[in-house]
């Protein structure tokens, strides 16, 4: 039997650098279901000026090889 790497592992690029979050501590109100993020000072950190960036191979959806690493997302949706 031969094994093979899964196809979509072929297509994942290196993870980003690591930062450490911008909250101590995370508390949860399960009667509003709404989640609080907390610095070091017990102070709610604004978590809306966060952004997530992924980044995949570009070049549509070929799977070049020698497609550059682009981000995915980006805060300027608008």
């Amino acid at each position: 039997m031969t094994v093979t790497m899964p196809w979509g592992l072929s297509r994942a690029t290196e993870p980003l650098l690591e930062e450490p979050p911008p909250y101590e501590t995370i508390e949860f109100d399960p009667e509003t279901q709404l989640t609080s993020f907390h610095d070091q000072n017990g102070v709610i950190v604004d978590m809306s000026k966060k952004v997530t960036v992924t980044m995949s191979k570009g070049g549509g959806s070929d799977g070049s090889s020698s497609s550059k690493a682009v981000a995915d997302d980006s805060s300027s949706d608008g």
